[in-house]
């Protein structure tokens, strides 16, 4: 939804515009003028795992990760965590799953 341009970042609109028709959430393009009132915000996040909330951070760097102590047992759980995502992203024919895109709604 967000791309960067020579001037900072932009908002693709025909990506954008393409998820909000496949969401039911607008039925007509939405129009941005360059002139347009963009209103900006920031957000915190919590994350339920089954047992606990936790609160996630907010910032540039960490923006999206819980709130802890990142000590060498935390960071090696992070790593072996990661490992097992991208070993769960092979499929059992051997193709690997790079990603996924929800703004065109398919894997990569």
């Amino acid at each position: 939804m967000i791309q960067p341009k020579d001037e900072g970042i932009a908002l693709n609109l025909e990506n954008l515009n393409r998820y909000l028709v496949q969401a039911n959430k607008v039925h007509g393009k939405l129009q941005i003028e360059a002139d347009s009132e963009i209103i900006t915000f920031d957000t915190f996040g919590y994350y339920f795992d089954g047992d606990d909330v936790l609160e996630l951070h907010s910032d540039n760097l960490n923006n999206g990760r819980r709130i802890t102590e990142l000590t060498v047992t935390e960071i090696m759980g992070i790593i072996q965590r990661a490992g097992a995502y991208l070993a769960d992203q092979v499929g059992v024919d051997g193709e690997f799953i790079y990603g996924y895109f929800a703004c065109f709604d398919k894997k990569n």
